[in-house]
């Protein structure tokens, strides 16, 4: 169970590395709208510079409101299995 574990942290940490070294802002939500990861050009994007601050909260929250329903159309159709993804305006 220790190697499993050890194997998953260094598998998390080489996904994040590999997020943050992507110079596009990738970010993942929870089903309910939550912030879970957000890269650093992400944060940029966002105009946060701490991703303490925003673990957790809502998208809404951060979004520019013209973007709102192009942000939630791409929620849903990543909750209904399909890639979803958008070019935002910054």
């Amino acid at each position: 169970r220790k190697q499993y574990e050890a194997a998953l942290r260094r598998s998390e940490e080489h996904l994040h590395y590999v997020i943050d070294a992507n110079p596009n802002a990738i970010i993942t939500l929870d089903r309910e709208g939550r912030f879970l990861t957000v890269s650093s050009p992400g944060l940029s994007l966002l105009g946060v510079s701490d991703y303490a601050d925003i673990i957790y909260t809502h998208w809404q929250s951060y979004w520019h409101e013209e973007e709102q329903d192009t942000v939630a159309q791409a929620m849903q159709q990543a909750i209904s299995g399909k890639p979803a993804y958008f070019v935002a305006q910054g």
